[in-house]
């Protein structure tokens, strides 16, 4: 499941700069961000960089321009100068881009399609927890991806877990941390690969979490759609009922959620006529980003 929602260009920006490849996934640009990903990883393996980039915040410099000069790994570096500045600036440009199809849609009031079913599986519009999704993401990346319906960017962050974690023997550093061996627990770990684990674990919650808050704000327009097109028709709705001192309107706000529609055809079901019943959405939220946006502003 992929979407449009409305970001804050400097943010994704941020995350390109940390890790290429991550901006352009929270803009919902997997295969570019896979690739400028994967590009990244080999590119900093080759140049040892992230090992260069320890000695340099320990105050070792000469070893970490030893260690880039080892090799190839100039040859690496100066390979990265370019491409780097042109996923950041590509980053942006796709989120100034990606924020007015997002405005005009919204305006336009577009279709939006909530259901679909095929050989292979089926697949829903529907309300997720962001918290529940960052726990899952927490508890390992690629769980989170699944909770939110996104089964090929789930393969690819378990795949590239797996294969950080196998190469940085990070769980045999923890091991040997929980014995108390805490000398064998260092010489293990290896830094190359180890540096890669926390830009993996934020980002995928990060992800999570944005990627279920635009879900969430894609249902409740879509339900509001929903709601005005089958059940505004009478537009001269009166709360008192005249000529009838027996009958009563009842109100009451829900938040959206599927349980809100079933609760509206039950209705129905028991005899309430169609048009007996009004539905007004109140959600009146501006559409401004924050750095760390949700539902419930």
């Amino acid at each position: 499941m992929n979407l449009l929602h409305f970001t804050n260009p400097w943010v994704n920006v941020a995350w390109s700069w940390f890790m290429p490849g991550f901006g352009h996934l929270l803009l919902g640009q997997y295969i570019l961000g896979w690739i400028l990903f994967v590009w990244e990883v080999v590119l900093n393996v080759q140049s040892h960089f992230n090992v260069a980039i320890i000695y340099t915040f320990t105050g070792r410099f000469d070893e970490a321009a030893q260690i880039l000069n080892h090799g190839h790994g100039d040859y690496w570096i100066l390979t990265y100068g370019a491409l780097f500045v042109f996923t950041v600036y590509s980053t942006y440009k796709l989120s100034v881009d990606n924020n007015l199809h997002y405005e005009l849609a919204h305006k336009e009031n577009a279709s939006i399609s909530i259901f679909k079913i095929d050989q292979i599986h089926w697949n829903s519009l529907s309300k997720r927890s962001p918290i529940v999704g960052v726990l899952w993401t927490l508890f390992s990346p690629g769980i989170g991806a699944v909770y939110t319906q996104r089964v090929l960017t789930a393969v690819f962050e378990v795949l590239w877990w797996n294969i950080i974690l196998w190469k940085s023997h990070l769980l045999a550093s923890i091991e040997y941390t929980l014995i108390g061996k805490f000398d064998k627990a260092v010489s293990v770990l290896d830094p190359e690969w180890a540096l890669f684990i926390p830009s993996m674990i934020s980002f995928t919650a990060y992800f999570t979490y944005v990627i279920t808050v635009g879900r969430n704000k894609l249902f409740d327009k879509e339900q509001s759609n929903y709601l005005a097109q089958n059940y505004q028709q009478n537009k001269q709705f009166s709360l008192r009922i005249k000529d009838d001192p027996i009958k009563m309107r009842f109100i009451a706000s829900f938040n959206h959620s599927e349980h809100l529609e079933k609760a509206i055809t039950a209705l129905e079901s028991l005899g309430v006529m169609q048009e007996d019943i009004f539905a007004a959405p109140l959600d009146k939220r501006n559409e401004k980003s924050q750095w760390f946006d949700t539902i419930h502003r």
